[in-house]
């Protein structure tokens, strides 16, 4: 009887065993890299190093909920669309609209198995704003890559 409880015990410690060393370890992402979103600073068209404070500023894409509803502010941070190479983003006063349009390639990079991919982005010609309140918009990124959230990647002059 003896031997058989002390059988059971050291088969259950083998068994045990087994299927502990059969897992493998978790993998956790370390990195804090997220996709970048486009950061647009206002300033001012008279004074073009003078940033500009937009009052009452709205803004939202087509179909969108609003990302921003009667800010006072002087900088902005869009979403990029993860799926299309442009995006356009209707920017209001309160009293007039305009529409900035980006154009972008989309450049997808692989960090790592536990962290999978994030997505980077390069700025083309062809990005534009209409002029109703609106004056115009300078690309500013370097390299017209965006890879952070550091600085400003354009400049809209109103």
């Amino acid at each position: 009887m003896q031997k058989k409880v002390i059988q059971f015990i050291l088969s259950l410690i083998v068994f045990s065993t087994m299927i502990f060393s059969a897992c493998e370890n978790d993998d956790i992402c370390l990195e804090e890299t997220t996709t970048p979103q486009l950061i647009v600073r206002f300033y001012d068209k008279d004074d073009v190093s003078n940033v500009k404070v937009v009052n009452s500023l709205y803004v939202w894409a087509y179909d969108k909920d609003s990302l921003y509803s009667n800010q006072e502010t002087d900088s902005i941070v869009l979403p990029f669309n993860l799926n299309a190479d442009e995006i356009a983003y209707h920017l209001s006063n309160g009293i007039h609209e305009d529409i900035l349009t980006i154009k972008y390639t989309r450049n997808e990079i692989f960090l790592s198995r536990s962290c999978g991919y994030i997505m980077y982005f390069k700025l083309q010609n062809g990005s534009q704003i209409t002029q109703n309140w609106l004056d115009s918009i300078s690309i500013v990124a370097d390299e017209n890559t965006i890879n952070n959230e550091i600085a400003a990647h354009v400049k809209i002059f109103h």
